[in-house]
């Protein structure tokens, strides 16, 4: 009769015993279905919360938001900062001579793209690598029919200082400890005409952060409403993950990992 349990006798189960190599291979193969995925999409989901108004631990020295320190090169995950923007514009004023005009300028932490125009029309697109200090020529796709010259600025608007004073502020606003930098783009508010840096950057759990300030680093505004937060599942998932990674090829810690 569909619906009501069988009557008959059911055979008892027998479950076989597992040695702690299969029991190891149960446990990636549940990981990999669904906490290794949730890693390599979404890293570093563990909020660390720091009070509100308190700088975020590793993060760049905020006493005065002034200009960065440290001495030498930027190296790889150091560029979104005034030291690895002063690196970028003397590889491409070295390259190109001084006077030139940009559309777009993007800083991100492993590399910088300037956007220059040439004439009214044309744009030539360079990239910096923080990865041995590199230039190398791009190809920019111009986007619409409207006129480029209003949107340019020059080379010499662009003030690096002002990138650790915007950090500092947008890692403050976040109250995380886990704040990080995406990317800034220096470009004209296409409304206002004003020149405005844009930050995007994530904290923990939450993506989508968003700060803006004008290109001295003043004027400073929280965009970060939509921020979304990265659910408790996906977050659980990495840190199961972290733990395994850990673990190694202890086969006991790796099952207390997911136990």
């Amino acid at each position: 009769m569909s619906g009501a349990p069988s009557q008959l006798p059911q055979p008892p189960r027998t479950e076989p015993a597992l040695g702690p190599v299969a029991r190891l291979l149960t446990v990636l193969v549940v990981l990999g279905g669904l906490g290794f995925a949730a890693a390599q999409v979404v890293p570093d989901l563990v909020d660390d919360e720091s009070p509100a108004g308190e700088p975020a631990a590793g993060g760049p020295p905020a006493a005065d938001e002034g200009g960065g320190g440290g001495e030498g090169p930027p190296g790889e995950g150091e560029l979104a900062s005034a030291r690895g923007l002063e690196a970028a514009l003397a590889a491409l004023g070295a390259e190109e001579g001084e006077g030139l005009r940009l559309t777009n300028l993007v800083l991100a932490p492993d590399f910088a793209t300037f956007d220059v125009l040439r004439g009214d029309e044309r744009v030539d697109g360079y990239r910096y690598a923080a990865d041995g200090g590199e230039l190398t020529e791009v190809d920019v796709l111009v986007v619409g029919t409207a006129p480029l010259g209003p949107q340019a600025y020059p080379l010499g608007a662009v003030e690096p200082d002002a990138v650790d004073r915007i950090v500092a502020r947008s890692s403050r606003a976040s109250g995380s400890r886990r704040f990080a930098v995406e990317s800034l783009v220096l470009r004209r508010d296409p409304v206002e005409g004003r020149l405005r840096w844009t930050l995007s950057a994530r904290a923990g759990d939450r993506i989508g952060l968003t700060y803006r300030a004008r290109a001295d680093g003043s004027g400073f505004e929280d965009l970060s409403a939509g921020a979304i937060r990265i659910p408790d599942a996906m977050r659980e998932a990495e840190q199961r993950a972290e733990c395994v990674r850990e673990a190694g090829d202890d086969v006991e810690q790796v099952l207390e990992c997911v136990g």
